[in-house]
């Protein structure tokens, strides 16, 4: 009987489970600790440009830039306090979100078949079945790492934070995780296919919205990014502005002097 629940307790709920806990605890600490709560969303902006847009998406699943050994590590970790779910889950679903970009039926994210709320919980499901689109990603040990052990990682995370201080849980890994979770997840793979403006024909419905890129730091010109996704930044006109972009620009600018290019 046991067996049997754990069994249909998948990736994907095991996911949901967390989204849940990682409100709870942001929650939490906001209630407890409200002094705090702009410290944190500010470290929880940093660590989503940084760690999500231009590590988990610019460079781990567009291959947009190139940079050294150490700040791939770097990248790959800080972008895992988004809480992002398994690498080869999330970078091999958001590649198969461009190769079918709004096709009936193989594309995983698109509006046009899928609620919001549907998007949202079926984000989080194991990695697509065309492996082959992430065979680079497995051949890397630290993905694989971290594939592997993923949810260990997080339980002794939370563990460690809440023996230091009860709202550090909420406050370090809680509002990257929710921030991402609606900013990044809805508000990038969910709206941006429905509100904003198309510049290219990208035979697609993903679209530009310059107030998703506010708050996304350069990723609401969406329809620029599907027209170009090898290209680290999503600028093509002056007022396009990319912060994650500059963040690229200086990483790329920085690593001949401390690290070398793999």
């Amino acid at each position: 009987m046991i067996k049997s629940l754990l069994e249909k307790y998948t990736y994907g709920w095991k996911m949901r489970t967390l989204w849940i806990v990682l409100h709870l605890v942001l929650l939490f600490s906001i209630i407890t600790a409200p002094e705090y709560f702009w410290y944190s969303f500010a470290w929880g902006c940093i660590t989503t440009m940084i760690g999500g847009f231009a590590g988990w998406h610019r460079y781990w699943a567009h291959r947009s830039y190139q940079t050294g050994r150490k700040r791939q590590v770097l990248l790959l970790w800080w972008g895992a306090l988004g809480f992002p779910g398994k690498p080869l889950a999330t970078i091999g679903g958001h590649r198969l979100h461009h190769k079918y970009s709004d096709v009936e039926g193989m594309d995983i994210h698109s509006p046009r078949e899928k609620s919001w709320w549907e998007n949202l919980m079926g984000f989080y499901e194991d990695f697509p079945p065309e492996r082959r689109i992430f065979k680079d990603l497995y051949m890397d040990p630290q993905v694989r790492f971290m594939q592997r052990y993923y949810f260990q990682i997080i339980t002794v995370a939370m563990i460690i934070l809440f023996l230091i201080d009860p709202i550090l849980p909420g406050y370090v890994l809680g509002i990257t995780g929710v921030y991402q979770f609606w900013v990044g997840t809805f508000g990038i793979v969910h709206l941006l296919h429905i509100f904003g403006k198309p510049e290219h024909d990208t035979g697609d419905d993903s679209k530009n919205n310059w107030f998703l890129a506010l708050i996304t730091f350069g990723e609401g010109w969406h329809n620029n990014h599907h027209n170009n996704s090898l290209s680290y930044t999503t600028q093509e006109k002056w007022y396009q502005f990319d912060p994650t972009g500059l963040i690229i620009k200086y990483i790329i600018a920085t690593d001949l002097k401390y690290d070398r290019i793999y």
